[in-house]
């Protein structure tokens, strides 16, 4: 095992809980089942159906989000601010299975043709529910690379760990990443 002999150096037991395999794993998005490790299948666009929206202001967004909706607005690649709104419970499933921030969007826009790929660049959420109150959404076009913040998470817990013997220090809670979406 590479763990040992790092462990016997000062500031090993760092170093070895930094470097395991299930936390290297976990970072660039793998899973590990303690013998051999897998690769997650890449997410690729989420589809989602976006309906216009003309009203706006407190308490037009507050009957919006009453009928099922949460205000949202579409921006970027040269293109004005369109408001619209996203569906609760499918947005809330979107984000449930993805885990993040970081979803690509496949936007089924009410009334366009083509159909515009969109980063969520922002979320706004109530400080006491948790239910989604805005969401902005920035339009990036198709066949130009973007850059996207990865959040880093842990998973799992070594041997190390679970006998005092190492611990972990996570430098990073996001990675910049270049893809094409």
């Amino acid at each position: 095992s590479v763990i040992a002999p790092i462990m016997d150096r000062p500031g090993g037991a760092d170093v070895a809980a930094a470097t395991s395999p299930q936390r290297i794993l976990a970072a660039v998005g793998g899973e590990s089942d303690g013998s051999r490790a897998t690769r997650r299948k890449p997410m690729g666009l989420v589809k989602i159906q976006v309906f216009n929206r003309t009203t706006s202001g407190k308490n037009e967004n507050c009957c919006t989000r009453a009928g099922g909706h949460i205000p949202a607005v579409i921006y970027g690649n040269e293109r004005e601010a369109k408001m619209v709104q996203l569906n609760t419970v499918e947005f809330t499933k979107i984000i449930q299975k993805t885990g993040g921030r970081s979803v690509i969007f496949d936007i089924d826009l009410e009334g366009e043709d083509e159909n515009p790929v969109a980063l969520m660049r922002e979320v706004q959420q109530h400080p006491v529910t948790d239910g989604y109150r805005h969401v902005d959404l920035f339009e990036i076009p198709r066949g130009k690379p973007v850059e996207v913040d990865i959040s880093v998470t842990t998973v799992g817990e070594t041997q190390e760990m679970k006998f005092n013997e190492a611990a972990v220090v996570q430098l990073l809670d996001t990675v910049t990443v270049s893809c094409l979406p």
